[in-house]
């Protein structure tokens, strides 16, 4: 691949992310009413999808570091979102996992955000949606093969 081909993917790379943040995933009043930041949110999104994890896996699933992984973790805790516990089988392991409420929030973010994409989706065709769940999956499929590259 020449310059010019990579500086063209670097481009799109950067219009895309702002534009389908902005457009697409910016808080609701769900996540306004109770002051959660977008780090909370991606790590309650990451325990409501994997169930338990220890801090460690969080960290390192969403490129946390470790000292920064405790005030994240507490404010969650203090919220009633998240509990943490020891593992049964080794003590030193503290694991992190959703509570009634958390499961709640992110019931109503999943659906804040569907709701937004059907509303900002809705001039499309079927085939058009047809289309950009292909190019999701495949972009995902991407991402997940150049993370998992560099862990």
């Amino acid at each position: 691949m020449n310059h010019r081909e990579w500086e063209h993917i670097v481009n799109h790379l950067l219009s895309l992310v702002p534009l389908f943040y902005r457009k697409f995933m910016l808080p609701g009043d769900a996540v306004i009413h109770k002051n959660i930041p977008q780090s909370h949110t991606q790590i309650l999104l990451l325990l409501h999808d994997a169930g338990t994890l220890t801090v460690s896996e969080i960290g390192s699933r969403l490129a946390i570091s470790r000292p920064n992984m405790t005030p994240l973790l507490n404010k969650l805790i203090e919220e009633d979102f998240i509990k943490r516990h020891y593992s049964k089988k080794d003590r030193r392991v503290i694991l992190i996992s959703l509570t009634d409420e958390g499961e709640v929030f992110i019931k109503q973010y999943k659906q804040f955000i569907l709701d937004k994409l059907r509303e900002n989706l809705d001039a499309l065709s079927e085939e058009e949606l047809k289309q950009l769940s292909s190019s999701l999956e495949t972009l995902q499929a991407i991402v997940a093969k150049v993370y998992m590259a560099s862990v």
